[in-house]
């Protein structure tokens, strides 16, 4: 079974709304009420990410993966949203709950690491649901780290705590 990652076009992000939608329920269920999540459907995800896509293009990447050319999960990244420029952020990272465990998230957080590597970045930051163990598990297994920031951010009409984690981006990965 192939894996494809490439950037996202226009044309994706009706799939990765959809994507999205279906990631948050698999991977924020008991942690964020349902009725939250479903109040942020696959449509308005999609519209968020076609702003995405249509104003920061130059600055941030979206990549789609690929399994036998069904839309498989997706990364978004750019600059730290704080403004260093010595930082980039991993905004985004979902997988499509049938392919969850198949390792395209470790080849998705892979390409992100490398995309930051090629902006020059010489750090990495990303939030995570205080509550979301496999997530955080998943993150410390690949080299990051809390750093102690703590925000609150909303999800649907629920605000929701989130933890800040970083690495070091090495010119290459041990």
């Amino acid at each position: 079974m192939a894996l494809t990652l490439r950037p996202a076009r226009l044309d994706d992000v009706d799939a990765v709304g959809h994507l999205h939608h279906l990631s948050r329920r698999s991977a924020y269920r008991g942690i964020v009420a349902d009725a939250a999540l479903d109040a942020v459907p696959g449509p308005v995800l999609a519209a968020w990410w076609t702003e995405r896509l249509t104003y920061e293009s130059d600055t941030h990447r979206l990549t789609v993966a690929e399994r036998d050319s069904e839309l498989a999960g997706f990364t978004y990244v750019g600059p730290h949203s704080d403004g260093d420029p010595d930082t980039g952020e991993l905004y985004a990272i979902h997988v499509a709950p049938p392919h969850q465990g198949t390792g395209i998230g470790t080849a998705l957080l892979r390409d992100a690491l490398d995309t930051m590597r090629g902006h020059r970045y010489d750090r990495a930051v990303l939030w995570v649901l205080a509550e979301n163990q496999p997530a955080r598990r998943f993150y410390e297994h690949s080299g990051w780290r809390p750093d102690g920031q703590r925000r609150d951010s909303w999800i649907g009409p629920v605000l929701t705590p989130q933890l800040r984690y970083t690495r070091a981006l090495p010119t290459t990965d041990v």
